[in-house]
């Protein structure tokens, strides 16, 4: 009985894990439609925004003209004159409130590619498209405590991991160690530094407010929202550091390279002599 319990319950464990990928499966089948739906409706509020630049550059190419004239106090009443100051103070309002619009927009832009990486399900990724996409999604949270900068990224290796799943760790990441920076009231943000390795990249988060319990509190509760074996991807801390150690998509050019020089290094060395046999 007790072998057969046992066996009952892999067996509802391989249920409830089919049953979550089909339910992404369908949720992802429905986002991308919508978010490609929102983008349009995005660009279609770019396009008025720039139809706001143009009329704003003709009012006031008018409004300085009409400053030039009504200059002359003799020829103008008072009434005219303050109709054009208070014309002037209202036109700066809006073009401030249209800049102010543009800049949202253009957040908004960047949260919906964001979103687009995060249920796109690519089998590889390059590590710049993961930590931009995490910064734009997570970046209400970081901004309240000091932000979030992007680090250098020198060869920008490719990751073997589903862009979507990738994504969703790395700002889940940021935003459980806002959450934790948050109680303290601090503002030093989170650093991120990239250790490139031979088959695998390491993401190494770090906070200076962050001791090693509350990184290791922070990696408790990723893995607790990680429902799937995963082997390209490995989440561990080290002392205050959390790190997401990913594996890379190794370059053929480069496997070959190394392929060349390891038959170089292990291939006897000889001339040839004047009659072709070997002068060693």
């Amino acid at each position: 009985m007790k072998k057969l319990a046992n066996l009952v319950n892999i067996r509802l464990k391989h249920l409830t894990k089919d049953r979550r990928q089909t339910r992404l499966g369908l949720t992802e089948a429905t986002l991308i439609p919508a978010i490609s739906e929102l983008a349009n409706s995005l660009k279609s509020l770019e396009s008025f925004i720039q139809l706001g630049h143009s009329a704003r550059k003709s009012i006031q190419t008018y409004l300085n003209h009409s400053h030039h004239i009504f200059s002359d106090k003799a020829k103008f009443s008072d009434a005219i004159r303050l109709s054009h100051e208070a014309a002037s103070k209202t036109h700066k309002q809006n073009e401030d409130l249209l800049f102010e619009m543009e800049f949202a927009l253009n957040d908004s832009m960047d949260c919906i590619k964001a979103l687009e990486s995060l249920v796109i399900n690519a089998e590889s990724t390059p590590v710049s498209e993961i930590i931009t996409s995490a910064q734009d999604l997570a970046r209400n949270s970081t901004n309240l405590i000091g932000g979030f900068s992007l680090p250098d990224f020198k060869s920008d290796p490719i990751i073997y991991a589903k862009g979507n799943l990738a994504l969703a760790i790395a700002t889940n990441c940021l935003l459980l160690m806002s959450s934790e920076i948050g109680k303290r009231n601090s503002n030093k943000g989170i650093e991120l530094k990239i250790d490139e390795k031979k088959t695998t990249v390491e993401l190494i988060f770090t906070s200076v407010d962050l001791n090693e319990t509350k990184i290791l509190n922070v990696v408790n509760k990723l893995n607790g929202l990680i429902t799937s074996e995963m082997p390209s991807l490995k989440l561990r801390s080290d002392g205050a550091q959390l790190i997401l150690e990913f594996n890379i998509v190794v370059n053929k050019s480069e496997s070959f390279g190394s392929f060349n020089k390891y038959i170089q290094k292990h291939t006897t060395k000889f001339k040839l002599g004047v009659n072709g046999t070997p002068d060693t």
